[in-house]
Parts: C-alpha cells; structure tokens; sequence
C-alpha cells in the first residue's frame, strides 16, 4: 500500500506552518541578540570600571612619585648653589643629598606605578569572550 499523495490545500499549508516556524525562530534569534547585546555593554561596563578603580591608586602614586622627583631636583639645584657661593661648605652636602635621595626614591616610585597603570588590562576581555561564545552557540542553534 502506497501513502495517498497529499492534496495542494495541505502542503500550502505545511508550508505555512513551516513559513510562520521559521519567522519564529527569527524573532526569537532576534530578540536574544539584543538581550546578548544590552548585556554584553553592561558587562564591559562593569570590567572597565573594575581596570579604572585597580589603576586609580596608582595614578596617585605616579603623581607622589613626580612630585618627589621635582622637589629633588629642586633640593639638586639648591646643593649646587650652596656649592657656587660656599666651596667646600656643608650646606650644600646636606641638600644635595637629599636631593638625590628624593630623585631615586621618587624615580622608582613613579615607574612601578607607571608599570602597573600600564598592565592594567583596558579591553572587555571577558565580556568579548562571552558575546563570541554566544553567538557562536546561537549561530549553531540556528543552523540546525
């Protein structure tokens, strides 16, 4: 026994069915994609703002830092004017010491500060690594 051919009323309306399925899938795919997206924008937010408030104390540093190395200097030029008027006096040992001191501490200070606002990492990788993910699993639901 052969199966009855189906009559053209019902495979226009296989097709129907099928159309509407298909328009279905489309808004359902359309709608998680701005789902994905608004999270995805929320998501970066959070990462950026957590890389500023790590590199914040940091930037703090780098200001001390600078500042130490200007007042340094400044404690350089003073030793070396003691050193033009006074020749062989102590006044300018004492500044000129300490002026050196400030430059190398404050030098180092604002390098490892320089160091660690430069490492902090400004790119949403996580979030960029979900959206791909997703997208990836969406495109697999749909080509199914």
């Amino acid at each position: 026994m052969s199966p009855e051919p189906a009559s053209v009323a019902q495979v226009e309306a296989d097709g129907l069915n099928a159309s509407r399925a298909t328009s279905g899938l489309l808004v359902e795919a359309g709608r998680e994609l701005a789902a994905l997206g608004r999270n995805a924008i929320e998501s970066a937010g959070v990462e950026l703002s957590m890389a500023a408030a790590r590199t914040r104390g940091a930037i703090v540093w780098v200001a001390l830092g600078l500042l130490m190395v200007t007042g340094g200097f400044y404690a350089i030029i003073g030793g070396v004017v003691f050193l033009a008027v006074r020749l062989g006096a102590p006044h300018w040992a004492g500044a000129l010491g300490v002026g050196v001191v400030l430059v190398a501490v404050g030098a180092m200070v604002a390098k490892s500060a320089v160091t660690r606002v430069t490492s902090a990492q400004w790119v949403p990788a996580k979030t960029i690594r979900t959206v791909k993910e997703t997208v990836q699993s969406m495109t697999a639901q749909i080509t199914r």
